[in-house]
């Protein structure tokens, strides 16, 4: 550890702070932290060029694979290759080998785990319907069609389509129901718990988990308060010039509605090393500090999910979460970052030199005003959710995926009510 910057210290500090309260990226995020500490195996880059892949391997495991499209008037899959081949692309657009219709892009299959595992199965994995339980007709030794039987429900109503129901009928298929076969479901088998189900390429499918660490290079300037508005916050204060590294440490991969604590974890990896994506900007900000006998009082707490990491998230969800309204400005233009040890967050503009979007919402009393009364309603919910949810706390701008809230330490420790 001596051999890395400040920066670098807080970073690893972070990374197993993190690991040790998530069990199904334990193994991963401790990885990274070792690496890091050690200098070996692990390279943190800032990417200058995005290249985009139909597709892709990283670590001998099946990123994605975009080439295969879908037919859904006749259930057809057809790879891009073989269209090309076959004369089957004309103006850009693909068309159905069998029936000639215009074909759209095949789903996707995501892991839909039953249980958290600690290791990762697999990622998304875009393959041909052969892969799936059941594709394959042992009678007619034929592959069947997938259709969609309910256009109001295109995933929920994916079924087995018969090739030949005329002779399938012949030879005395038992399970030929009019057209549909009701032999295997439309889902991949994995390791363990895993399943692969089909669903639609979107973003939801993947969930980039980061960490964000800073150091202040320019002056603070203490912003004025009546500290009766937000009890326990010791000192509030603009800072022009403050060096904010963002590093995504991995993705968890999927099915869109998956909760993220049932994802399962993909690293960056490139011929054995582990690739940080990263982005180093100077900004502006405002560090909000908490009174040290508020960080004493929350050592004390009982339970392991109510400590110093829980207490400042939640502080720093408090405003990131009201400051869009406030300000006018997307919730994506608002950063957050965490120094457990100082017992402060940083709030800053996400964005190379700022955006004044910070300074602005304590430019005058007014505005400091609503900006901490803001604040301070994000103890109330109206759903009355059991610790945050997207009516009070969460913050789609949050590095952490919204893990790590509690909103009622601010009312227990803060005495905010």
């Amino acid at each position: 550890m001596s051999n890395l910057s400040p920066l670098g210290r807080k970073l690893v500090n972070e990374i197993r702070r993190l690991a040790s309260r998530r069990r199904n990226v334990y193994q991963a995020l401790m990885s990274i932290a070792n690496r890091l500490e050690s200098r070996q195996g692990v390279e943190i880059i800032i990417p200058r060029l995005i290249q985009c892949e139909f597709q892709s391997n990283r670590g001998g495991t099946t990123l994605a694979d975009l080439t295969w499209f879908y037919c859904r008037r006749c259930g057809s899959f057809i790879n891009l290759g073989e269209a090309i081949r076959g004369g089957h692309v004309r103006n850009k657009e693909v068309t159905c080998p069998d029936c000639g219709e215009p074909v759209d892009q095949a789903y996707v299959y995501a892991p839909f785990p039953r249980s958290a595992s600690p290791h990762p199965a697999g990622v998304i994995v875009h393959a041909f319907i052969s892969n799936s339980i059941g594709s394959w007709c042992r009678l007619l030794r034929r592959y069947k069609r997938v259709k969609r039987t309910d256009k109001m429900r295109p995933l929920a109503s994916l079924r087995y389509f018969c090739p030949d129901p005329r002779e399938a009928q012949q030879r005395g298929c038992k399970y030929l129901q009019g057209n549909i076969c009701t032999d295997g479901i439309v889902v991949m088998r994995g390791r363990g718990p895993l399943r692969f189900a089909p669903t639609a390429l979107t973003d939801d499918i993947t969930k980039p988990l980061s960490v964000a660490v800073y150091e202040v290079v320019g002056d603070k300037k203490p912003v004025k308060f009546s500290p009766e508005l937000l009890p326990g916050i010791e000192e509030i204060s603009l800072v022009k010039s403050v060096r904010v590294l963002q590093v995504t440490l991995c993705v968890l991969v999927g099915y869109p509605s998956c909760p993220n604590s049932f994802r399962i974890h993909h690293l960056f990896i490139e011929d054995g090393t582990i690739i940080l994506p990263s982005r180093l900007l100077t900004t502006s900000g405002l560090v909000i500090k908490v009174k040290p006998e508020i960080m004493e009082k929350i050592e004390e707490l009982p339970g392991q999910r109510r400590g110093p990491m829980e207490l400042l998230h939640t502080l720093s969800h408090a405003f990131l979460s009201r400051i869009p309204i406030l300000s006018g400005l997307e919730s994506a233009e608002f950063g957050e970052a965490l120094d457990i040890e100082s017992g402060e967050v940083l709030i800053y503009d996400n964005a190379q030199g700022g955006i004044g979007g910070v300074e602005g919402l304590v430019s005058s009393r007014e505005s400091i005003n609503s900006l901490l009364m803001e604040a301070r309603t994000s103890v109330e919910c109206p759903l009355e959710c059991p610790v945050a949810c997207k009516a009070c706390l969460f913050s789609d701008s949050c590095n952490m995926l919204n893990w790590y809230l509690d909103r009622h330490l601010l009312k227990e420790v803060m005495e905010w009510d």
